[in-house]
Formats: C-alpha cells, sequence, structure tokens
C-alpha cells in the first residue's frame, strides 16, 4: 500500500524510495457512519421512516520515519508535520492491490511524531478527515446511446458534456428523467453536473437556461444508464465510486 498526499509518499511496501513507511491505516476501507433525524410517530408505535445520509470518513496513517542523519530526519518531520497546515484540503491518493482511489481531505489534530532515535528513526500518526465519505477511483466516459456503468460500490453522479448545437436540447436518462437547456454552447461545451444541475459553458456558469433539471446517479454495475439526448453530441463521464 502506498499513500500520497500534499507531494509526499507514505509507503507500505517493501520499497526504500520513501523515508515514510506505513505500519498501520484505519478509516479508508472501513464504513462510515449514517445520520439521520430520529422523529417519533405521534400517537403510534416506532419513528417516521426519514431518509440517512452518510457522516464523514475519519483516515489515520501511521508508519516509521527512517533517515540517515539529524539533517534528514529534520527535513522529514518537518515535511510531514505540515501537510495541509494552513487549513486547506488536499487529495489523498491510497495505491492497494492495484487499486488507485483518492478521497479529498484535511486534517483532523496535528500529527504525532516522535523521534525513537535520533537521525535514524522516528515513528509517526496523521489523522485526516475527509468531509466527503466517497472515494473515487477509475473515469469513465461514454458517448450518447452507450450505456454508462462504473466498477465502485456506491451510486456515481455522472458529468454530462455536450458539444455541437446552439439549439434547445434534453438529456433524457433513466426511469423517464429529463434534463433540459434552452439553448446550446455552438461551438464551445456545456458541462452539467448532476450532483447539483448546474450547468458550465466553457468553465462560465450559465443562470436561467435550465428548463427541465432532474436529477439521477449511475448505480454500481449492470445494466447501467443509456442516456440520449435531443440536439448534439453527448459524452457522460462516470468516476467509479467506492464507500
Amino acid at each position: 500500500m502506498k499513500a500520497h498526499i500534499q507531494g509526499l509518499t507514505l509507503d507500505g511496501t517493501d520499497s526504500t524510495s520513501s523515508p515514510y513507511t506505513i505500519t498501520k491505516i484505519t478509516g479508508w476501507d472501513d464504513g462510515v457512519g449514517t445520520r439521520r433525524e430520529a422523529i417519533d410517530r405521534p400517537a403510534a408505535h416506532g419513528q417516521l421512516g426519514l431518509p440517512g445520509y452518510l457522516t464523514g470518513r475519519p483516515i489515520t496513517i501511521e508508519g516509521e520515519i527512517y533517515t540517515h542523519s539529524p539533517q534528514e530526519q529534520d527535513h522529514a518531520v518537518l515535511a510531514l508535520s505540515g501537510i495541509l497546515a494552513a487549513g486547506r484540503m488536499g487529495a489523498l491518493v491510497i495505491e492497494s492491490g492495484g487499486l488507485s482511489t483518492w478521497a479529498t481531505v484535511q486534517r483532523n489534530g496535528a500529527p504525532t511524531i516522535t523521534r525513537d532515535r535520533w537521525g535514524l528513526l522516528a515513528t509517526y500518526m496523521v489523522q485526516l478527515w475527509a468531509v466527503d465519505p466517497r472515494r473515487y477511483g477509475e473515469v469513465h466516459r461514454f458517448t450518447g446511446g452507450e450505456v454508462a456503468f462504473h466498477r465502485g460500490n456506491f451510486d456515481a453522479t455522472p458529468v454530462h458534456e455536450v458539444t455541437g448545437t446552439s439549439a434547445a436540447y434534453t438529456i433524457s436518462g433513466p426511469t423517464g428523467r429529463t434534463f433540459a437547456v434552452s439553448s446550446g454552447p455552438g461551438s464551445g461545451t456545456d458541462r452539467i453536473d448532476m450532483a447539483n444541475g448546474r450547468v458550465y459553458r466553457n468553465g462560465v456558469l450559465q443562470l436561467g437556461i435550465v428548463t427541465s433539471a432532474d436529477l439521477w446517479t449511475i448505480p454500481t454495475g449492470l445494466p447501467g444508464v443509456t442516456h440520449t439526448i435531443s440536439a448534439g453530441s453527448l459524452v457522460t463521464v462516470v468516476t467509479d465510486t467506492f464507500v
């Protein structure tokens, strides 16, 4: 297993190219909690059946830092202790078993680093928090009329790219759902994010051009979803999504 974050590689393999090893990682392959409102049924048994949502994902990586001099150890310790220190979010990429997945994370407390042998060995623990608990992998592109699918274990949110028309167009999805736009991008590209229904034309958010805004996801595996478009050319981008 290897972990990549903010230019550092934490290496759980037998390689000696990185001073950082991995002895333990928790929270990455584990499931995450579910949150829901608990509202009692008035004058009846049980509670109302409200939808549940996943919580964020806590991730802890532990390992050792091997160096050959006090200067090298200082550099390695300072580099690790400075990960995401400014409060920004960054991508954590994990390679394991031939699969590479990533999540957006931020620090969940300060890294814990202990020097066991001056200049030679230290131990560390890094705690991270992914506000979006989903992990993302390979990206797939499907043209209109093709079956869009992914190899994750959780519903994936597609992004549609529309080109080749100045006319109004409608994208048809599963179970009769549609997403309609009053004018096309001409020689440019419309990018439609099914997470929120926003339309970006050549990278600029468009307002007031959506006339039908059904949203949908791509379930894991087959049979997938076949999309069609009434005008122009359609490419649907789907990312393997895991929890």
